[in-house]
């Protein structure tokens, strides 16, 4: 039996602005693990919280567009006991030992949480692959 999650948990952002944004290349193969994505964060004039994020794939992988991605919102508690959101950007791809990588940049609004957003300190972003071997994330501070 196959126990693998393959849609992360929470709820679907619906809106989200997506854009390719050039290649980088590494000069060894990195192993078929997702890059962590890089993350800004930050809560704007009306406290909301805006989520701009540039993760990596596979250049190889051609067809990709804002449709092949989805992002999803969940919450948690901090090792502190502080409220944290969770943000997942789901794809479907094949995962490859490669050196070579497209970077694609995803921004949007979270949704509304039973937390003021206000106290909302840190985010985790991760790249979910819906048939992973792994998946990659990281912790970023929310800037006010």
């Amino acid at each position: 039996m196959n126990s693998t999650i393959s849609i992360p948990p929470g709820i679907q952002i619906p809106e989200k602005t997506f854009t390719e944004s050039g290649t980088i290349s590494f000069t060894n193969k990195r192993p078929s693990t997702p890059l962590q994505p890089l993350v800004e964060v930050y809560l704007d004039s009306n406290n909301n919280i805006q989520v701009s994020t540039v993760f990596f794939i596979d250049a190889a992988i051609t067809g990709l567009n804002e449709n092949s991605f989805t992002i999803f919102q969940d919450y948690s508690i901090s090792e502190i006991g502080e409220p944290r959101l969770q943000f997942f950007i789901s794809y479907d791809a094949i995962e490859t030992s490669t050196s070579n990588f497209r970077a694609y940049q995803i921004s949007f609004q979270s949704l509304p949480t039973t937390f003021l957003n206000r106290d909302i300190t840190t985010i985790q972003t991760f790249l979910w692959d819906i048939d992973p071997v792994s998946s990659r994330g990281t912790v970023t501070n929310v800037q006010s």
